[in-house]
């Protein structure tokens, strides 16, 4: 790739890259997604397989780590029930539709 003077890359017959580059805000679903995935890669705890140790001296620290897992996926789905379920639907509140 070659620097252009007026702050862009041209990148050949691909085409041309500016600057500042024009990246779209994060959308909140994109977050809860991404911690969705941290937890399923976090859940996945080989390294206390074997470890025998006591937390508060009664709870053993796998079962410690896999109910703060479990805490943590509850926040997250608290997140995403708050952040990306949708809202009441006007058109239907302006029919008089209750689903009740």
């Amino acid at each position: 790739p070659v620097r252009d003077h007026d702050d862009a890359i041209q990148l050949g017959s691909v085409g041309t890259i500016s600057f500042p580059l024009d990246i779209p805000p994060m959308k909140p679903a994109h977050g809860v997604w991404a911690l969705v995935v941290l937890l399923i890669i976090a859940h996945q705890d080989i390294w206390f397989w074997d470890d025998t140790t006591l937390v508060w001296g009664f709870l053993p620290v796998a079962l410690a780590y896999h109910a703060g897992i479990s805490l943590a996926a509850a926040g997250t789905w608290f997140l995403a029930t708050r952040v990306c379920w949708p809202g009441d639907d006007p058109a239907a509140s302006a029919s008089g539709d209750d689903a009740r």
